[in-house]
């Protein structure tokens, strides 16, 4: 009994020690902290019940080591008040504190917890009653509690956790779950335990401390001070004063610094052209010993002019300083600072080396011990010192940095971002507390709150866990606590695609409605299960997603996770260290993402567009149906940004899988929502992906239906490689000027994507959901206009040494494309250039000279320096002077490019440029500042931030369309040219009248309901050549004005003024009912014959209302043009000269322009909310006030109303709506307004002001708010309300701006106006104020920017703008100037009344100030594109005179009625897969239709008469009455040659020529320079340790010797006791004494340092293999799955072999074909070409006539194919001498007779260029049949005409073989012998060449051997005449194998070359051969 008895009690007592232990373990790192229990004692709880808390506690207390040093126990029993039962330092040990508890007393009453929360905290928490808090120890409170308080807990509870205690609860019974939330710390389900019961309370001790315990580690390592490790790099160089100074300064520094081994640690180097270390971080352990060594420190001798190479110094430091090996304590998350200490400019690459040290994590800061400033600034742009003062530095190496919200992150305040982190065990404690620093980093620097930045976090291993819901936390202070202290779980697998799904499902699926949503995924690793999908769903729910891989994450698998654009949104760090650095690139480009939400996208360019768009989509198997829904929303996005209709865009839409299906043509759907329902009911199918197929049959579609007019699109989408050839049909879209873009999704192939769309518009996504990213890159190059506004551009490019020469190149490339894009010119954009590091350098002023330009940028060299942004706008702004070539009166524009921050200020300069009207774009790449960015450019619009310089590639479109887009739009106005086409200009003058009037309507928006144009030609009279509305696109207006032809007589203008008022009348287009402005441009070089009636029709014009535009030339009188323009200067403009005529481009349209805005009536109501919060400074208030008082000038007292609002915390109304009258009372008003501060609540103002608005539909009601738009509350709602009454709302912001919540309130980025450049945006503001009357028809205001003009009412408001006038009275006679009367007092509106007479002109007035720049217009509509030419050479220019003038083309004749189809007849079985068979004939021909169709214009004119004897040149006479057409007369001998005429204008470019033969071998270059110095070698492994020898007898001091090599760390020694602090000095050395007695524990020290990594064990045996599990049970069979999509096409089975040759097979198919016709010629469909001799040898008409008729019967007896059936034959004709021009081709024509005509009507055009023959042959095999049609037995035959031997037989050989390797037929028809050519012609032996004499007397038989022979020849029905054609081997008959060998002289290897060096597989194609061997040897030196 005994026994058992003893057992028993042993196992109750092991298990007693067993759970302490437990409990031990749990804490053992748990050593210091303040822990205060607050125990309900209240009467709810029983006696036996406290009971059981006495016992909780004490077994809590156990697990703890209690002492002063370690943790303290306070406690506090509460009822209905707080009883203090022991305080912090009460109890110094655990038994005291036991015994205490013991005799904890039951108190009773009530229940308070909140009043007795806030006795902890002011009783306890305090250093009074032992709190420690500014020792670094956390501070613990336990609340255990039964029931609910009596009072409130929230407020106490939030000010014990602000005190920085961690707070926890424990409650019991029926309690109030949400009241103990609010008590604990955040997440409540980590600080809170409920039980329901007290019996169940000693169950929680366990979980208690472990969750306490760990809170009190992770928040020691918190509190702990962060120590550094500090390296000091000294210039060799130091001069001995500046190295006096440092020592003392270091010494300071070090005795200030807690410096130790666990502390600060300190090392030094030195360097000049190497480095030396002094000592390394780890080499002394005290301060004594560090401030010796630097004592003995002394810097190498070093020679004043030797070069310092600080560059690889610092490139060292990075590699040899910090690491583990010498003391670095990176890893474990210590700061390490660089202090170089510098006293020369380094003579290498020092910004990139330092930027380097900083992507590490290492602070560089620079100390001059007489360096440069500039050459410091290269070290830091943050911490850079003019002296060696090194004791200054340690507030920066002690202060912890904190952590300020950026600029672009101020702005970027309204999101829902979720942070989703990886803690898998592969992470570790160590490198997770650097991710929680890095996350901690992250969000201080976000503006959180609940109405601004949300913040979630989810942590996931194998499964995912939400610690932070994006509604749980809204204070910024407990996320940030939380994640000081977020614990790391360790989970064994990484499962990153279930954390996404889990997030998705359960995060954000509480976001907030029209807020942006960020996620950034986390991780270190891949993941285990597919990530692909679950992030295409994230994505598709509007999330944008960022990923952040460290060490062995997989970049292939976070690309798959990050959202378009993955390179700017996959971030990677190879070392947890490097976190730091990805910390400001992921938070500058997450908070620019956030902020494009509020970027204006202007896509008004594209209702303007003219286009043909195909989109061709692919519907293969390997698409899934959420996919293709994102293709259909994508195609729906670009429908409705565009005019839908037949004159404006056309969509056609093609899917193809394994063949193309048309779903809608060109045109078919004539409106969008007809489209948008066509492509909404798309199906998807599946099948293959053959997009070479689908290619061309899309361009088959363009070539029928296209308008070859405008621009033809084709947007591909694919997410496949085909399965075919889509290289030749991608060449033939792009060669018929398609532009294609080509988007690869998925697994889409590079290569094919870059064939399809040629290179260029190529993109590639990870998934269908970032097509919505591409829409706006695409939609930006589609809707650029077509020209630019004339102004200034100036490129300020960052120059710096940071930018490598790779990177630099990347830059020219940019501006080169950009330039390349704009239209560069004397009268349209001038660019200049200017590179600054620095300095600055000018490479190329103001300039328009394409190729100058260009090579100037090539040739541009690095500066390598600094980096001065403000420095080198200062500098640039001198450039857009006058002086040097600017153009202040047009739109001036400055792009600065730069890659880092700058040294100097650059806010002061960019805002003094801006405010001289330069418009300032910033592009800043790779570590550009965005605050900087910002500040240069102004507004967030135009700036432009990019991670790497790749994005300038992304970047050319949008930056060409904004240097492009003119500061104006033009919206409505009838335009009508009056042009002088008098006798007194010539031609050349003439055409730069037109020139001039094509630039305005090039700049202007053409269409029926905006500018209309018409022209009025006049001389001795006046004739309308087309009339407003006569054409409604900008391309039929500029066609019109280019076929203006000069008149006969002399000008009268005022005749013209007269005859041109009746074409402003709506019978011709007029729409001055509309009030559509009126505008009449007159041009003219003449002075009027008649003042008189200059002046009544002037006159006339006026009072009709039309403005008249005065352009004069040349001789033109000024006092005309005065009188013309009603007597306004403003609009009168003289150039001297035509050469300068279109300088006045600019000016003319500046002015023109703001006349184009419509007249709208009706009163308005305009109420001004002005914030006068703290948030806004006193300044800032009274800017608000200044701002407003110019707003209220821009309109007219009597029909605006006036009220004003000013608001802070509460609002309070000013003056409301119908106070003031008058304008000046109401500008007195509001400059009298005082500034309050307090807080900023908009939305209550917004609330408060909406009631002093009217309900009235009758008038136009707008809200101004000036604020910075950080409101305290909630504004969505208010705002929307207010939107809803239909008041619009603008809001003019200034400070510290919420830019997010300010488009809340406006609701469109329109309407948001930044105040700091208040001059420049204006007009612009009071412009969109009114601009949203427009389109309800209640008013507008009309701005005219920059000019002074009397005021127009518009919304019956007189602004300080130009508009139309009113009607004037007629002229009276010349009076006496009067003077200016005064002013009348405004009277009521009346009727409108007569027009009364004009009073006699006042005095001119002075000049008024240049106006603000205006607004910036609206993107211009691009022009369509002209037809594509073909490849060649361009047409000669024809002599002017010699031809009749070509009359204009007749009309498209009534397409034939197509024949009746066939019934379809009843499907039948599918069969086996036949052969292949070839072309059926065709159909027979529908019927005739006899309606004939509309008259033609008239043709062309006759030939001239006889050509008179050459008289004596004589004067420019002028240009004559036309006289009457004489009868046609004979050919005159051919004159003796003219002298030469004036210089024609500059032509097109001709195509590029053959190309030449290969020169000679080049002498062999220079040799290289050598390469760059290889990587180093890697260290070698660490030797094993030796054993430690016993210690000898001390012996003789010696002599002091050279330091010696440094050994091994020795083992590590036991730890000794703490000992006192001793005095300075050394003592002798002590006997050892003996062993004392264990003393008291002592102070707990400072976390140590990491041990060194042990040694890697050995390995284990194998274990034994487990036994196998018992199997389960079979399970039940699966449901039946979906049918799948049809497979893949299998592999192409062998050919089978024929039973017929071709010639059986066709003659057995004409025997049984009833409808075939043996007699037709061409036997086979042929397409065929003619060739007319048009060279100098073709010497007159008769010459020519020879040729043409020989064609025309040629032609007589051929079937012409009249539709696209393959028979018959397409002719084409061309011209040639020594280049080729087309005169007809395939497609001009659709019937013979119409053939027959246009060669009929083929003029000769006599020239001097010789006759290539051999050069056109090939033009035409290498062009004109390129585009032949498709088909086994398509013929191709070319026949030439030559009048002569050619220049070089020798290309008529190549072309001939060539001929022969294209199965191409050539016939020479020679009208004069030429035995060269005739022999060249031999060179293919076959025969099928053709070369024939064409006699005067019997053309006959030689015309009809090339008609037999060639043209009509049946190689299966041979006749005899045709027997010279060798018999060929038939295609179809199999050749074998063999093996062929050819020796060529090299006297035709050229033509060898181009023949033979085919690929093997194009013979086999076209012979059937299969050659196993083709040998070529050229011998070079045969002759």
């Amino acid at each position: 009994m005994k026994g058992r008895t003893f057992l028993l009690f042993s196992l109750i007592t092991a298990v007693y020690f067993c759970g302490i232990a437990a409990q031990t373990t749990e804490c053992e790192n748990a050593t210091m902290a303040d822990i205060v229990f607050l125990v309900d004692g209240s009467s709810s709880i029983s006696p036996s019940d406290f009971k059981k808390i006495r016992t909780f506690l004490t077994e809590i207390v156990t697990a703890f080591t209690i002492g002063p040093a370690n943790i303290q126990v306070g406690l506090v029993q509460y009822s209905d008040n707080p009883v203090q039962e022991f305080t912090l330092n009460d109890h110094k040990n655990r038994k005291s504190l036991q015994t205490a508890l013991k005799k904890l007393s039951h108190q009773g009453g009530g229940t308070k917890t909140g009043k007795a929360i806030d006795f902890v905290r002011t009783q306890y928490f305090t250093s009074a009653a032992g709190s420690r808090t500014g020792k670094r120890v956390p501070q613990i409170a336990i609340v255990i509690t039964y029931g609910e308080s009596a009072d409130e807990v929230k407020g106490p509870a939030q000010r014990l956790r602000e005190h920085g205690v961690i707070v926890f609860a424990i409650g019991v019974g029926q309690i109030n779950q949400e009241e103990l939330k609010s008590i604990v710390n955040k997440p409540p389900d980590d600080y809170l335990i409920t039980i329901n019961s007290y019996e169940n309370l000693l169950n929680e001790v366990g979980g208690l401390l472990k969750t306490v315990c760990v809170s009190v580690e992770e928040r020691t390592y918190v509190l702990a001070e962060k120590f550094a490790d500090i390296f000091f790099l000294v210039d060799s160089g130091i001069a001995p004063a500046q190295l006096s100074q440092f020592r003392t300064e270091f010494n300071k520094l070090i005795n200030q610094l807690n410096v130790g081994a666990s502390f600060y640690r300190i090392g030094l180097a030195q360097y000049s052209a190497d480095v030396k270390v002094e000592f390394h971080l780890n080499a002394f352990q005290s301060k004594q010993e560090i401030q010796s060594a630097v004592k003995r420190f002394r810097p190498l001798p070093t020679q004043p002019n030797v070069p310092r190479y600080l560059g690889k110094a610092l490139e060292y430091a990075k590699t040899h300083f910090f690491i583990s090996e010498v003391g670095g304590r990176t890893e474990q998350g210590y700061r390490q600072f660089l202090v170089v200490v510098s006293s020369k400019a380094s003579s290498d690459k020092v910004s990139t080396r330092a930027r380097d040290l900083t992507l590490e994590g290492v602070t560089v800061i620079g100390m001059s011990a007489g360096a440069p400033r500039d050459a410091m600034d290269l070290l830091s742009d943050e911490y850079v010192f003019e002296n060696v003062n090194v004791s200054v530095l340690k507030d920066l190496i002690v202060a912890e940095k904190k952590e300020e919200i950026t600029q672009e992150c101020k702005s970027a305040n309204l999101a829902d971002i979720v942070f989703i982190v990886d803690d898998s065990a592969s992470i570790g404690k160590e490198n997770f507390r650097l991710v929680r620093s890095f996350l901690h980093s992250i969000v201080s620097s976000l503006n959180v709150s609940d109405t601004k930045v949300r913040v979630g976090i989810v942590t996931y291993a194998q499964s995912p866990k939400v610690y932070v819901y994006l509604n749980t936390m809204n204070d910024k202070i407990e996320i940030l606590e939380y994640i000081s202290m977020m614990r790391y779980s360790a989970g064994a697998q990484t499962y990153t695609g279930k954390a996404l799904n889990f997030t998705r499902e359960e995060v954000f699926n509480k976001s907030r409605n029209n807020v942006k949503r960020v996620a950034v995924v986390i991780t270190d690793g891949k993941s285990l299960d597919n990530v692909s999908e679950s992030a295409v769903h994230l994505r598709r729910a509007n999330v944008t997603v960022f990923t952040v891989g460290i060490a062995n994450a997989n970049r292939d698998e976070l690309e798959l996770i990050a959202s378009f654009p993955v390179k700017e949104n996959v971030f990677f760090a190879t070392k947890y260290t490097h976190l730091k650095d990805v910390k400001k690139k992921l938070q500058s480009t997450v908070c620019m993402n956030v902020i494009e939400q509020i970027k204006k996208t202007d896509t008004t360019d594209c209702k303007m567009k003219n286009a043909d768009i195909f989109f061709l989509i692919d519907d293969s198997g390997s698409i899934e149906h959420t996919d293709f829904n994102d293709t259909i929303q994508f195609i729906i996005g670009f429908l409705k940004l565009f005019s839908i209709g037949s004159k404006r865009v056309r969509i056609g839409l093609m899917k193809y899988a394994d063949s193309p299906s048309l779903e809608f043509d060109l045109g078919k759907h004539q409106n969008v929502h007809a489209l948008e329902r066509a492509v909404r009911q798309l199906t998807h199918l599946g099948g293959g992906t053959n997009t070479g197929s689908a290619l061309s049959a899309v361009g088959r579609r363009f070539r029928r239906d296209a308008n070859n007019q405008v621009p033809k699109y084709l947007i591909v989408i694919t997410d496949g490689k085909s399965q075919d050839d889509v290289k030749n049909p991608a060449e033939e879209l792009l060669s018929q000027g398609i532009i294609v873009y080509a988007i690869g999704v998925k697994e889409s192939d590079q290569t094919q994507l870059d064939e399809i769309s040629g290179g260029s518009r190529t993109y590639m996504i990870n998934d269908y959901d970032a097509l919505k990213f591409i829409h706006e890159k695409i939609i930006t190059e589609i809707c650029s206009p077509e020209v630019c506004a004339p102004g200034d551009v100036i490129f300020l490019i960052d120059s710096s040494e940071s930018i490598d020469e790779e990177n630099f190149k990347k830059m020219k490339i940019f501006m080169k494309s950009v330039i390349n894009k704009i239209v560069v010119g004397q009268n349209n954009v001038h660019v200049g250039l200017m590179q600054y590091s620095t300095d600055h350098k000018i490479e190329f002023i103001l300039n328009y000279s394409n190729d100058t330009m260009l090579r100037a940028i090539d040739g541009m060299v690095q500066l390598r320096s600094g980096t001065n942004t403000g420095k080198a706008i200062s500098a640039v702004s001198d450039y857009f002077n006058a002086t040097y070539g600017g153009r202040p009166k047009l739109q001036q524009k400055l792009v600065v490019i730069t890659d880092g921050k700058s040294s100097d200020d650059v806010k002061g300069p960019a805002d003094n440029l801006r405010n001289e009207g330069v418009m300032i774009y910033a592009l800043g790449v790779m570590y550009a500042n965005n605050t900087q960015l910002l500040e240069i450019a102004g507004s967030h619009d135009r700036v432009y931030s990019g991670r790497t310089f790749d994005a300038l590639k992304d970047w050319e479109n949008s930056v060409t369309l904004e240097l492009c887009r003119g500061d104006c739009r033009t919206d409505k106005a009838d335009v009508i040219f009056l042009v002088d086409a008098s006798t007194n200009k010539n031609l050349r003058q003439f055409k730069s009248m037109l020139t001039f009037m094509e630039s305005i309507v090039k700049l202007s928006t053409v269409s029926e309901s905006q500018t209309h144009f018409g022209v009025i030609l006049y001389s001795n009279d006046a004739k309308s050549v087309f009339t407003l509305g006569s054409y409604n696109s900008k391309r039929e207006v500029l066609n019109a004005i280019t076929a203006l032809t000069p008149q006969r007589g002399y000008a009268n203008t005022g005749n013209a003024l007269k005859y041109s008022l009746q074409f402003f009348s709506a019978e011709h287009g007029g729409r001055a009912a509309n009030k559509v402005p009126q505008i009449l441009m007159v041009i003219t070089d003449s002075n009027s014959p008649n003042l008189y009636d200059l002046r009544k029709a002037s006159d006339d014009l006026y009072q009709s209302g039309v403005i008249v535009f005065s352009i004069g030339v040349e001789n033109a009188v000024q006092d005309q043009l005065e009188i013309m323009a009603s007597g306004n200067t403003s609009r009168v403009f003289k150039a001297d000269d035509y050469g300068i005529l279109q300088m006045l481009i600019g000016e003319v349209f500046s002015v023109f322009c703001p006349l184009t805005k419509p007249v709208h009536e009706g009163p308005c109501n305009l109420f001004f909310l002005l914030d006068r919060s703290s948030s806004i400074s006193p300044e800032n208030h009274k800017a608000i006030l200044n701002h407003s008082s110019e707003l209220v000038k821009s309109f007219n007292e009597t029909f605006v109303h006036f009220g004003a609002v000013q608001f802070s915390s509460t609002a309070e109304m000013e003056f409301d709506l119908n106070r003031y009258q008058k304008i000046e009372d109401v500008i007195a008003h509001i400059s009298k307004l005082s500034y309050t501060g307090g807080n900023t609540n908009i939305g209550y103002a917004l609330n408060y002001t909406r009631k002093f608005f009217p309900r009235s539909a009758a008038m136009h009601q707008s809200l101004v708010l000036f604020s910075d738009g950080d409101s305290f509350d909630d504004v969505e709602e208010a705002a929307s309300y207010i939107r809803d009454m239909g008041i619009d709302i603008f809001a003019f912001y200034l400070g510290d701006i919420n830019l997010l919540q300010l488009l809340q309130i406006t609701g469109t980025p329109e309407h948001l106006f930044a105040v700091k450049n208040f001059k420049d945006i204006r007009p612009r503001a009071v412009d969109a104020i009114c601009k949203t009357v427009t389109s309800t028809g209640h008013c507008s205001i009309d701005i005219a920017n920059g000019i002074d003009i009397s005021q127009k009412e518009c919304c019956n408001i007189m602004c300080a703008c130009r508009g139309n006038e009113g009607p004037g009275g007629s002229w009276g006679k010349d009076g006496p100037k009067g003077t200016p009367g005064e002013k009348g007092v405004t009277g009521f509106t009346g009727d409108e009344g007569l027009p009364g007479s004009r009073g006699s002109p006042g005095q001119n007035g002075i000049h008024g100030f240049t106006g603000c720049q205006g607004p910036r217009g609206e993107k211009g509509g691009r022009g369509v594109f002209g037809e594509r030419g073909e490849n060649g050479v361009d047409g000669v220019l024809g002599y002017v005179g010699v031809g009749g003038v070509t009359g204009q083309n007749g009309t498209k004749g009534e397409r034939g009625s197509p024949g009746d189809p066939g019934m379809p007849g009843i499907k039948g079985e599918p069969g086996s897969k036949g052969q292949r068979g070839l072309t059926g004939d065709p159909g027979a021909r529908g019927r005739d239709n006899t309606v004939p169709g509309s008259k033609g214009e008239p043709g062309v004119e006759g030939l001239p008469g006889l050509t008179g004897p050459d008289g004596t040149q004589g004067d420019d006479g002028v240009i004559g009455h036309p006289g009457l057409d004489g009868k046609r007369g004979r050919f005159g001998p051919k004159g003796s040659p003219g002298p030469p005429g004036d210089r024609g204008a500059k032509g097109n470019p001709g195509a590029s020529g053959p190309q030449g033969r290969m020169g000679n071998k080049g002498a062999p270059g220079p040799k290289g320079l050598p390469g760059f110095p290889g990587r180093q070698g890697t260290y070698g492994k660490t030797g094993v340790p030796g054993r430690g020898g016993h210690r000898g007898a001390n012996g003789q001091k010696g002599q002091p010797g050279d330091p010696g090599i440094k050994g091994g760390p020795g083992s590590k020694g036991a730890r000794g006791v703490p000992g006192q602090d001793g005095n300075d000095g050394h003592g002798p050395l002590g006997s050892k004494g003996v062993k004392g007695d264990p003393g008291f524990p002592g102070y707990p020290g400072l976390p140590g340092s990491g041990g060194n990594k042990g040694t890697k064990g050995h390995l284990g045996r194998k274990g034994n293999d487990g036994q196998g599990g018992i199997s389960g049970k079979p399970g039940a069979p699966g449901t039946p799955g979906d049918l799948g999509f049809d497979g893949h096409m299998g592999k192409r089975g062998p050919p089978g072999k024929r039973d017929m040759s071709k010639c059986q097979l066709i003659a057995f198919i004409k025997d049984k074909c009833a409808c075939c016709n043996d007699s037709r010629c061409p036997a086979y469909p042929t397409d065929l070409v003619f060739g007319l001799d048009m060279s100098q040898g073709v010497r007159d008409e008769s010459d020519f006539k020879r040729q043409r008729n020989a064609l025309l019967s040629l032609l007589e007896d051929i079937f012409i194919a009249e539709s696209n059936c393959p028979t018959g034959a397409r002719v084409a004709v061309v011209a040639y001498s020594n280049y080729v021009k087309y005169l007809i081709r395939f497609q001009d024509y659709r019937r013979k007779s119409k053939l027959i005509e246009l060669v009929k009507n083929i003029p000769l055009e006599r020239t001097s260029n010789r006759r290539e023959l051999g050069a056109a042959m090939r033009f035409v095999g290498h062009n004109v049949f390129k585009r032949t049609r498709a088909g086994a037995l398509i013929r191709k035959v070319a026949v030439f005409f030559s009048h002569g031997p050619s220049q070089n037989p020798e290309d008529i050989e190549t072309a001939v073989m060539d001929y022969r390797a294209s199965n191409i037929i050539p016939a020479i028809i020679s009208l004069s012998n030429a035995p060269k050519d005739r022999d060249a012609m031999k060179v293919d032996d076959t025969g099928r060449s053709i070369f024939t004499l064409l006699g005067r007397q019997n053309q006959a038989a030689g015309l009809s051997r090339v008609k037999n022979c060639a043209i009509c020849f049946d190689p299966c029905r041979r006749t005899v005449e045709c027997n010279f054609i060798r018999q060929s081997v038939q295609d179809d008959e199999d050749m074998g194998t063999f093996e062929m060998a050819m020796i060529v002289r090299s006297r035709r290897e050229a033509a060898v070359q181009q023949i033979y060096s085919q690929d093997s597989r194009d013979v086999e194609d076209k012979r059937g051969m299969k050659i196993q061997h083709t040998h070529l040897d050229i011998n070079q030196d045969s002759q």
